[in-house]
């Protein structure tokens, strides 16, 4: 089962991609008379506990977070560019630039170099040239660090990428075409890139350690207001059933209409606040170890157990990653790296950002018509 199967079977975590609403038995949800097709908005997004923020790529961010929002960028160009082999930048600038010294180093961090080249390629027309730079060194601490750890790139996985791009350009020629158009200097560039980019992605999870909480549950599926009260007899009678010694994994089994977990026993994992919608997170985030609790959402009735003590642990699903927890978390952790690289003198500018910007491209005069 894929992460988004699993993830369109829980209740949704409550941040960036579904927000459901979790309330106990002797509460309601409030659902506003007026707006019945939220239960059909909710079920579309197939993604019974999981809220908005934790299914997609909008999380809402403040302060240092913004940071976290602009490292997220960062690897998601990277990623294009070399998936697609295009950025905005290039669209603006590429031609003009390809006689620039795109392996000029313009920053050190630690042993690390960053080239002209890497700003370009992560650099759109608009944004600040201070935080591209910053965007870039940021990243650079990640893998500077993971490397001080001794963590190692998987070649073969590298291998594997660079022959699914070849095969996707063609013949030799135009898949170095392809390299200098996106200011990657060479096969080998390439290579380095992608053994950075899996550095801090096991960084980014082996460092976001936040609060989670392991639950499980069992879903009583609706689509409207009036089978949300019909289904409550039904949901009361499996916790009362429960409460009474029965198998709870069983009864999931049976009877539970989450595809993602059902079969699973109902289980979901770790998860971090903000991962699943409102009520369902206020209820796992409260509960006790072996405490059972019906809950109420837009997809229905939720009959919950939190399986252990809720404990500080690293992220394992880098789908949770796009919760306000989880980044700030990580925020906060490449803060302290990049704190400690300034007092131990590793961060080198070499060229100032401004005078890394291209010149926009000049426009052809329109042809003046005789009148």
């Amino acid at each position: 089962m894929n992460d988004s199967e699993k993830m369109s079977g829980m209740p949704e975590p409550g941040e960036e991609n579904r927000e459901e609403q979790d309330i106990s038995s002797q509460s309601s949800a409030g659902y506003p008379d007026d707006e019945p097709a939220a239960f059909e908005e909710a079920m579309a997004d197939d993604a019974y506990p999981y809220s908005e923020a934790a299914t997609t790529s909008e999380a809402s961010t403040t302060g240092n977070s913004d940071r976290m929002r602009l490292i997220t960028i960062i690897v998601s160009v990277v990623l294009v560019v070399v998936l697609v082999g295009v950025t905005v930048g290039y669209v603006f600038f590429g031609r003009q630039n390809q006689t620039a010294d795109t392996t000029q180093v313009i920053a050190k961090v630690g042993d690390l170099e960053v080239t002209r080249g890497e700003f370009l390629r992560n650099y759109t027309p608009g944004d600040s040239a201070e935080e591209t730079l910053d965007q870039i060194i940021d990243f650079k601490l990640v893998v500077h660090a993971a490397r001080e750890a001794g963590q190692t790139a998987d070649e073969t996985e590298i291998d594997q990428q660079i022959e699914q791009l070849r095969s996707q350009h063609g013949n030799p020629e135009d898949f170095t075409t392809f390299l200098q158009e996106v200011n990657i200097e060479s096969e080998e560039d390439l290579r380095r890139l992608l053994g950075e980019l899996q550095l801090f992605n096991t960084m980014l999870l082996d460092h976001t350690i936040v609060e989670q909480a392991h639950a499980r549950h069992i879903l009583l599926q609706v689509d409207s207001e009036a089978a949300l009260a019909d289904r409550k007899a039904e949901a009361e009678e499996l916790l009362a059933q429960i409460q009474g010694g029965a198998d709870f994994a069983q009864l999931a089994q049976e009877h539970s209409e989450d595809p993602g977990s059902g079969q699973q026993g109902g289980d979901l994992g770790w998860a971090p606040r903000g991962v699943f919608v409102p009520s369902f997170d206020e209820a796992i985030f409260s509960m006790e170890p072996g405490e059972v609790r019906l809950v109420e959402s837009q997809f229905g009735w939720h009959i919950i157990e939190l399986q252990e003590p809720r404990e500080q642990r690293p992220i394992e699903n880098p789908d949770f990653m796009r919760s306000t927890e989880a980044q700030e978390a990580f925020t906060s952790w490449i803060d302290s790296l990049r704190t400690e690289a300034e007092q131990n003198d590793q961060i080198d500018i070499l060229v100032s950002a401004p005078d890394l910007v291209p010149p926009m491209p000049t426009l052809a005069p329109l042809p003046t018509t005789q009148p």
